[in-house]
């Protein structure tokens, strides 16, 4: 059986192959209608269809690649979420990803100018040691399309994507004032090595609290005892894990959640086992590794995105 060519999208989906190529390439030149697009990329998935990723490098002068250089952490969770974002993204872009090293010698610049990629997602870790100044001045000096991710620069013309850790707690605790809770409390793992993000995360709930006129009551998992609960009708945590281990210690102490205590996690990331329905404050990785892969391809100039952390609620955790 032959391979389908863009004349068999374009016939599938009612549009001239130029239409076809225009959608599939990512190209802003020219605007198509929602449905449109739709129709073009249901045609090309059905029918198996993938543009010449050579041919069009050739003609372009560009490897329709990005370089994602990071550190690992394993105990981030904006890493997983981030790159899953970022891949899934550049494949309905028909962009290739690559991974890199974001070692000190920076030596992954060298990937730019040797046209193996377009341009660069920089995804500021946590806490690894990361110097983020020295990455963004190589990368400005070899002239590359670039985005920081999680970073804390915010140099004229730089692009990043930027989570807001503190008005997420913002969010979490108004929720919670908004459902008649008043004696709210902030639960969290301290050992952990995000201090930034916890940091960031505490600030904006103490700050939401007293702004309520209302106490502010912050404790560590760890040292979390039976009687310090007492009287608490909602807890803010960071993340949708600690939630969940202080849901146990809840049920052992003869607390039912969510009767006799609301949990709300900062986020929703997976962490095995089965949950009650959670309420959770998240934020659009859908739109950020859009985003991301728009900047790094020359697509788009980019600034600073800090996109509005979403609540959702009844969420079950597994």
């Amino acid at each position: 059986m032959s391979r389908a060519t863009i004349k068999d999208v374009a016939a599938a989906a009612g549009v001239s192959p130029s239409a076809v190529s225009y959608i599939l390439n990512g190209s802003d030149k020219k605007k198509y209608a929602e449905a449109t697009v739709k129709a073009v990329r249901r045609a090309a998935e059905k029918l198996g269809y993938s543009p010449n990723r050579l041919a069009r490098g050739m003609r372009s002068q560009k490897a329709n690649a990005i370089g994602i250089v990071t550190v690992f952490e394993a105990e981030s969770r904006i890493l997983p979420l981030m790159l899953k974002a970022i891949t899934e993204a550049a494949s309905r872009l028909f962009v290739t990803t690559v991974l890199l090293p974001g070692t000190e010698d920076l030596s992954y610049v060298s990937a730019f100018r040797d046209r193996t990629v377009d341009g660069f997602v920089v995804i500021v870790p946590t806490s690894a040691p990361f110097n983020e100044r020295a990455h963004v001045r190589a990368l400005r000096e070899a002239g590359a399309p670039f985005v920081v991710v999680n970073g804390t620069l915010h140099e004229e013309g730089m692009a990043s994507a930027t989570f807001d850790y503190y008005e997420a707690s913002r969010l979490a605790v108004s929720h919670l004032l908004s459902l008649g809770r008043r004696r709210i409390a902030y639960v969290d793992e301290f050992s952990l090595s995000a201090a930034r993000e916890l940091r960031d995360r505490r600030e904006g709930y103490m700050d939401t609290v007293r702004e309520a006129g209302l106490l502010p009551r912050v404790y560590d998992l760890e040292h979390l005892a039976a009687e310090d609960l007492e009287g608490i009708e909602a807890v803010v945590t960071s993340r949708a894990s600690t939630a969940r281990a202080l849901e146990r210690r809840l049920l052992d102490a003869g607390i039912r959640v969510p009767t006799g205590i609301e949990l709300l996690a900062g986020s929703a990331e997976s962490a095995g086992g089965n949950s009650l329905p959670l309420a959770c404050v998240e934020f659009p990785f859908d739109l950020l590794g859009e985003y991301a892969v728009y900047v790094a391809t020359g697509r788009e100039a980019g600034t600073d995105l800090r996109p509005s952390p979403l609540l959702t609620e009844g969420k079950t955790l597994r």
